[in-house]
């Protein structure tokens, strides 16, 4: 376990946060 693939896992859990809240935010608009 080394430090490039601890920031690869942080930066990849990011960008799946920010694709969920992206999701999250358009439904509301929708509903």
């Amino acid at each position: 376990w080394n430090r490039d693939t601890q920031l690869n896992e942080q930066i990849h859990v990011k960008q799946v946060a920010k694709r969920l809240a992206d999701y999250f935010k358009a439904l509301e608009d929708f509903m």
